[in-house]
């Protein structure tokens, strides 16, 4: 019986360490909660980092501390600053001392990186032609079969697509959503949006109404429509940040999943804000 519990301890525990906790807000603070929108670790912070190799930071009284993800604190509040981590590091700051540190907290040497490379993908070109000043799309591409072309009708205004395939469309005024099947193409989001902008770091799309700011995913389904005031493009856990005003944000994933608690005092502020607008 005391093995089978002590087992059942450790399951737990490892659980816990396992599970992926995003940045998540309450008011004007920040704690933790997991991909089911569970609040983990309380919401007591001025701000937050996201968690890497089971390490984050977080902010209390303008002073940085770093911390496990079960909460224990790893350092005292004794950073004035602590940089995004980047290339195994973090880039710290104490006063006029400025270094960085490992995952296991020890000062290291900070290493910088630049440029880009195409490691492990194949070589696109892409070729936009006008007939009728419509445009269409000639996509070039070497893999290991060879090298394949591949045409799409010049029957838009503007297009842009993602490596999946899938093309953002436009009409003579609003766009649309399609995807190459076989020798057609095929409408699978009818022309409804004022804009569309591709997101740099992922293979989503930002989609664009009357100001407002949502996002289809990387195969074609509208996640959020647009509702946000502001929207950056997906990078650290897939979440992205969003913007109910100029001045209130908080992540938001993939799926669509909001990290904030929602109070009815937030909703009435944002409601006077728009009827005053």
């Amino acid at each position: 019986m005391r093995n089978s519990i002590l087992i059942l301890f450790l399951f737990l525990c490892s659980i816990i360490q396992s599970q992926t906790l995003i940045p998540y807000r309450k008011g004007n603070k920040w704690g933790y909660a997991n991909r089911s929108l569970e609040v983990i670790l309380k919401p007591k912070y001025e701000a937050v980092g996201f968690f890497y190799g089971n390490i984050s930071w977080v902010k209390k009284k303008k002073k940085y501390a770093f911390i496990n993800n079960q909460g224990k604190f790893l350092t005292p509040f004794r950073y004035d600053f602590i940089g995004k981590y980047r290339y195994g590091t973090y880039h710290v700051k104490i006063k006029d001392s400025s270094y960085c540190v490992n995952n296991k907290l020890e000062p290291v040497k900070c290493i910088t990186y630049s440029g880009c490379g195409t490691k492990g993908k194949q070589i696109c070109i892409h070729f936009t032609y006008s007939r009728n000043n419509k445009i269409g799309l000639v996509l070039d591409y070497y893999d290991d079969k060879g090298v394949t072309y591949d045409t799409l009708p010049a029957i838009w205004t503007n297009f842009m697509n993602n490596e999946n395939c899938l093309f953002a469309v436009r009409n003579d005024s609003l766009w649309g959503f399609a995807v190459r099947e076989d020798s057609t193409v095929n409408l699978i989001i009818n022309y409804q949006f004022e804009k569309v902008k591709k997101q740099y770091h992922s293979n989503c799309f930002t989609i664009i109404n009357d100001n407002k700011y949502g996002f289809v995913s990387s195969d074609g389904s509208v996640v959020i429509y647009p509702k946000y005031e502001k929207l950056n493009d997906f990078t650290d856990y897939s979440v992205t940040k969003a913007y109910i005003d100029n001045s209130f944000w908080f992540y938001v994933d993939i799926k669509g999943n909001e990290y904030y608690k929602k109070n009815i005092w937030m909703k009435l502020k944002h409601l006077l804000r728009k009827n005053i607008e």
